[in-house]
């Protein structure tokens, strides 16, 4: 399938471009994220061999034990839940350059850029990953009624949260690129749903590389970025390339 060539041949492309020393710049703010989320965890770590510990505590020892215990499963919990979308949040005035910047080098169009942008991409990401996130969850709550009324189809909601949490996370990144050239921020999601396969690449491959340990939050967010825009311009036929219309 096209779409499937053109991702590999973005992921050529992002690798001999940062091979080539160029962006490299863009991924340090992921680096610094990174340093903090593994500071986060040692910490945690730490707190969790301590409610251990109290196991050795007469009568309580237990109780204290098992308290701690959900209290940091809970917040691994949402920590997991949110970090994805946090992750392009707090990242998008750099992906959104680096998106910019790569595009330029890609196609040679210019963009104007400047602080006001920057602000306005911010703003518009946080407002795609809350659609987002909604939207996930009326999916999810619809998928909830439909496996209480057929059973048998409960087996398969670990697939249905992997697809649907691809799909968004991958409509969030290329957001970066549509922006850029005048789609809004409801048209993406028309986009999203006509281009549902390269959605769900981009998010598969952006979740996959987040759970490598630690170099994953500091390579996903950049590699991505680079990836989906390369995807896009030659999808759109920004680059004078023939027009795909299959996926």
């Amino acid at each position: 399938m096209k779409t499937i060539e053109l991702y590999g041949k973005g992921i050529v492309h992002t690798f001999e471009t940062l091979a080539k020393g160029k962006f490299l710049g863009y991924f340090v703010p992921a680096l610094v994220m990174g340093l903090l989320l593994g500071y986060y965890y040692f910490q945690m770590q730490e707190i969790k061999e301590t409610a251990n510990g109290a196991n050795s505590i007469p009568l309580l020892g237990g109780a204290i034990s098992w308290v701690f215990g959900q209290f940091t499963g809970l917040v691994d919990s949402i920590v997991e839940f949110l970090f994805e979308f946090i992750v392009l949040v707090c990242f998008s005035p750099f992906n959104s350059m680096l998106s910019e910047k790569y595009d330029n080098y890609i196609t040679g169009n210019k963009f104007d850029g400047g602080f006001i942008r920057v602000i306005n991409d911010v703003l518009r990401a946080i407002f795609i990953i809350i659609v987002a996130i909604f939207l996930q969850m009326v999916f999810m709550f619809g998928w909830w009624i439909l496996t209480s009324i057929v059973p048998q189809l409960e087996s398969l909601t670990p697939y249905v949260n992997f697809i649907t949490g691809a799909f968004f996370f991958g409509a969030s990144l290329f957001d970066l690129t549509l922006e850029r050239y005048g789609i809004g921020t409801f048209a993406t999601w028309g986009y999203g749903f006509r281009r549902f396969l390269a959605m769900f690449i981009a998010g598969s491959l952006f979740s996959l590389l987040l759970k490598i340990p630690y170099a994953g939050i500091i390579l996903a967010p950049g590699l991505l970025t680079m990836v989906t825009t390369y995807v896009y311009v030659y999808r759109e036929n920004k680059v004078g390339e023939p027009h795909i219309d299959e996926e």
